[in-house]
């Protein structure tokens, strides 16, 4: 259920980095094929989007390399611009750019989904900033359903715009009223074209969510005319910035979403969401970033409604380490792995399709331990310790001693070796956990926590 593979590259140097991007280039599909095979059988019902972020319409990504890269790790979608400005050059002109059909095929052959993002302004109408003006909204309608024709049966998912309050794509920010006109219009011109395409509104920061705008949208009636709603959910720059916090405030969005519906669950999605591994203010190291990936993916299974979320992003922008936005990816920039791709691949398949099954109850605050299950009845527990530099000591025992294997995220699983310590006790096995998630593995139906953790 749970990959294993290992994580024990150094974070710093290039060489080790150059090497790694060579070995890659070079080898392809054989490329660390020990540590980075990926579950293959992508038949299997996929619950949750497990996602990343990429810029390929920006040309960022060498296409073939990136999406293996991203099949091996064990995504099941990526999340990529479809500029309004490179479709509609001349005006009432439309053609898709031919490099965008070439990355969609790859990732579509691989199994990834891509989701496509209508969005940013056009030099031929109002003056390249946001469509407001009637004219303005009716042809960025009709670009987004000439883009869902074009990807039909390729592109099953599509978001519109992208944090429309801010300054994303050069333009002023835009009012929530401004929004909600434009988003009905591409809906409906998008369901006219290919009706069971699912569109995605939203797509706010972290900060116009905690505004109100998202459930405002519920208010507005917006659900009536999209399949979901979106939101980036960045909590870096916070003092309360950890996956355990983000936890807490998307189950209570959730919670108030539900009641702006009517008491209805609101099909939740999280398009952005990630930590950079930059040097200095705000920034967490490598190795940090793998933790909170790895616990990110495991609590968003926790979170009524969440339907899937995207990792921002999937490669480095560049080599400048005191920077933050070009140090959120989990490979650098010569697609060399980071400790988060390795975090990424051992978890990404229980979380996608594994299903969730509850907390693990303990009496100790920062442990946490969440229970997977798959339909064969095999079961994986994630058990981690949510303080930094903490370790909490777990106890767990079974009558039925049934083999069972352990390893932290990114490493090698080994057998479990029971012991008992007396005739009266039954056989038990310890294992001392951090900040990195633990998994156990196997038939944990008569496996129990022995007593509260010891941190």
């Amino acid at each position: 259920m749970f990959e294993s593979g290992r994580a024990n590259m150094s974070n710093s140097g290039t060489t080790g980095r150059i090497f790694l991007a060579v070995a890659c280039l070079v080898a392809g599909t054989a490329f660390l094929q020990s540590a980075c095979e990926a579950w293959e059988n992508r038949d299997e019902e996929v619950r949750f989007v497990v996602g990343v972020g990429t810029h390929f319409a920006q040309k960022k990504h060498p296409v073939e390399e990136s999406v293996e890269l991203m099949r091996r790790s064990g995504v099941t979608a990526l999340r990529d611009d479809a500029p309004w400005s490179a479709v509609e050059r001349e005006r009432d002109i439309l053609k898709i750019p031919e490099e965008w059909d070439r990355y969609i095929d790859e990732a579509h052959a691989a199994g990834i989904a891509p989701l496509l993002i209508f969005d940013y302004g056009n030099r031929l109408y109002d003056d390249g900033g946001k469509p407001r003006s009637p004219e303005a909204v009716r042809a960025f309608a009709r670009y987004a359903a000439f883009v869902a024709g074009h990807f039909q049966g390729r592109v099953g998912r599509y978001e519109v715009w992208n944090e429309w309050e801010g300054h994303a794509g050069g333009a002023e920010g835009g009012t929530l009223d401004e929004y909600v006109a434009l988003a009905k219009e591409v809906c409906k011109e998008v369901e006219a074209t290919v009706p069971e395409a699912e569109i995605l509104v939203g797509g706010f920061s972290s900060r116009a969510v905690k505004d109100g705008w998202i459930e405002e949208l519920v208010r507005r009636g917006m659900l009536d005319h999209a399949d979901g709603l979106s939101l980036h959910s960045y909590n870096y720059w916070e003092k309360e910035r950890k996956p355990e916090d983000w936890a807490e405030w998307m189950a209570s969005l959730a919670s108030e979403l539900r009641e702006a519906n009517g008491g209805e669950p609101v099909p939740l999605y999280v398009t952005e969401m990630g930590w950079p591994s930059h040097r200095g203010p705000q920034g967490v190291s490598p190795e940090q970033q793998a933790r909170y990936l790895a616990r990110l993916f495991l609590l968003a299974r926790t979170v009524p409604g969440l339907q899937g979320l995207w990792w921002y992003d999937f490669q480095n922008d560049g080599w400048n380490e005191d920077y933050r936005e070009e140090n959120f990816g989990v490979v650098f920039h010569d697609l060399a792995p980071k400790p988060a791709y390795f975090a990424l691949r051992a978890i990404a398949r229980a979380v996608a399709r594994a299903r969730f099954l509850g907390r693990i109850p303990s009496g100790e605050e920062s442990f946490w331990g969440l229970r997977f299950g798959d339909e064969d009845g095999e079961e994986a527990w994630a058990l981690w310790c949510s303080e930094e530099d903490c370790l909490c000591r777990v106890v767990l025992e079974s009558e039925a001693a049934p083999p069972l294997e352990i390893g932290e995220t990114g490493w090698e699983t080994v057998p479990v070796e029971w012991r008992e310590d007396g005739e009266e006790s039954l056989p038990r096995f310890s294992v001392t956990v951090g900040e990195m998630p633990w998994i156990v593995k196997g038939d944990l139906s008569r496996v129990t926590i022995l007593s509260d953790v010891n941190p």
